[in-house]
């Protein structure tokens, strides 16, 4: 399974995050990129996006990416002084999902996951829900679930909670299996005459 990056076939206008610009770094207009994505995707020549919270976005093209341990110092074409990087402290670093290769035939980028039907094993047989997003914050990813009627179920991705995870559904464990004693699972509510 790839890291990071939802097609489900159809046209997707979407914008894949790479990262998050951090401080600017020496005089010249570099500026450090705190990465989402690989190495491999984050190279020289990469043609991308600037997205600042305003919602503006600003066509750029890498120019050179240094890798250090936790972040990469980047050089964009037409950035040459420091109050230019310094202008990209928090601003994103953004490409259209179609950019993006092609996944291996067993692989799928788990943006590719947004809006797959969500089934619990043994549960239900229709679908609980809806991908609604996947969350990243560091430690690990999160499927974020959207049940009709309910607030979303946040799902983390690994083994003792996802039995399936494909394009067509997603598959999550018996919530008495991981998820907190007291969790009530709105299909399951006896409280609930809907259910």
């Amino acid at each position: 399974m790839s890291d990071s990056p939802k097609n489900n076939g159809a046209d997707d206008d979407r914008e894949i995050v790479l990262g998050k610009f951090g401080r600017a770094h020496g005089l010249r207009g570099e500026v450090r990129l705190f990465a989402f994505g690989t190495e491999e995707l984050i190279a020289p020549g990469l043609d991308a996006f600037i997205a600042r919270a305003d919602g503006s976005r600003t066509p750029t093209k890498l120019k050179q990416v240094r890798w250090r341990d936790r972040f990469a110092i980047v050089e964009l074409e037409g950035m040459q002084h420091r109050d230019q990087s310094e202008a990209l402290t928090h601003a994103q670093l953004v490409i259209p999902r179609d950019a993006l290769p092609a996944p291996d035939p067993d692989e799928l980028y788990l943006v590719d996951l947004v809006g797959s039907p969500v089934f619990v094993e043994g549960g239900p047989e229709a679908a609980i829900g809806k991908v609604a997003d996947v969350l990243d914050y560091g430690a690990q990813e999160i499927l974020s679930v959207k049940i009709p009627g309910a607030n979303r179920l946040l799902v983390p991705i690994a083994d003792h909670t996802i039995r399936r995870l494909d394009i067509e559904a997603v598959v999550i464990a018996p919530l008495e299996e991981w998820a907190a004693p007291e969790f009530v699972a709105p299909w399951d509510d006896p409280s609930d005459p809907n259910t």
